[in-house]
């Protein structure tokens, strides 16, 4: 399970995720260059879908503990 991490968009604790798109894949015919692209890509708030997600600003905000993680 993916640990959850500090979103400062939400100002909230999130667990950030990626999504596959298989319309790409399906449609397109995109196997040659969607499967790299999406193993590279980063994971977004699942909320705002930001890419600044951070356990570091969490940790300076007090909340998550230092040693927990």
């Amino acid at each position: 399970m993916a640990r959850a991490k500090y979103c400062p968009n939400c100002k909230r604790m999130v667990t950030p995720t990626k999504k596959f798109n298989w319309l790409i894949v399906i449609f397109l015919g995109g196997w040659l260059w969607y499967i790299p692209f999406y193993l590279l890509k980063g994971k977004k708030c699942p909320i705002c879908h930001s890419k600044c997600v951070s356990l570091k600003k969490a940790q300076k905000k007090g909340l998550v503990a230092e040693g927990s993680v």
